[in-house]
């Protein structure tokens, strides 16, 4: 073992094998990955729209799902900037409803803001002494790893470089900081919501 390792061209055929066996496994856990935020996005969603409908359209939901697959496809096959220019209105929608909800919801409860927060410290102390220190921190990085999925935002926008403005980088760090911005709002302004009604 000493000798391979004092001789590194000896070691580089396994490295080198190593390497490869590493890189498939990271590259098909990506291709898993996209399959399925993709089917549950839509899966999802096409939840959504059935409970707003009649219980007689919900064997459409199925075809619905599939035709919403099927516009996504196309619009990837047409280039990453065609597909962002057709579905900027829908992320504009959501950030414009989002951003109206959580504020019509937190202004029309502001006398109620300080019981809101002395409740919440009692909850916490309450917590630990059932749970524990560690029992707390584990339910806290539980949460975080459940809401973890808005990296793939970022991974979005690492992946979008080549299709940004001059110059990339600085519209990437732009980009990511109205990120980080929006999702620190929706974070804040839910988990307000969720306090004021219960």
């Amino acid at each position: 073992m000493w000798y391979v390792l004092s001789h590194p061209w000896l070691a580089w055929p396994l490295v080198s094998a190593l390497c490869n066996i590493v890189f498939m496994v990271s590259g098909c856990a990506l291709l898993i990955d996209y399959v399925l935020t993709i089917s549950i996005s839509i899966s999802s969603g096409a939840d959504a729209v059935f409970s707003f409908l009649p219980v007689h359209f919900l064997p459409y939901k199925i075809y619905f799902a599939m035709i919403v697959l099927g516009i996504l496809i196309v619009l990837n096959l047409r280039g990453v900037k065609e597909s962002v220019t057709a579905l900027t209105p829908i992320f504009i929608t959501f950030i414009i409803t989002h951003i109206f909800l959580i504020g019509f919801a937190f202004f029309t409860h502001v006398p109620q803001l300080k019981g809101v927060v002395v409740s919440t410290g009692h909850e916490f102390s309450s917590t630990i002494s059932q749970l524990g220190v560690f029992g707390t921190l584990f339910l806290i990085m539980k949460a975080y790893s459940m809401g973890a999925g808005t990296y793939t935002g970022i991974e979005a926008v690492s992946n979008g470089i080549p299709n940004l403005r001059e110059p990339r980088v600085k519209t990437a760090i732009k980009t990511c900081g109205c990120w980080l911005y929006r999702c620190r709002w929706l974070y804040w302004g839910l988990l307000s919501l969720t306090f004021y009604l219960m």
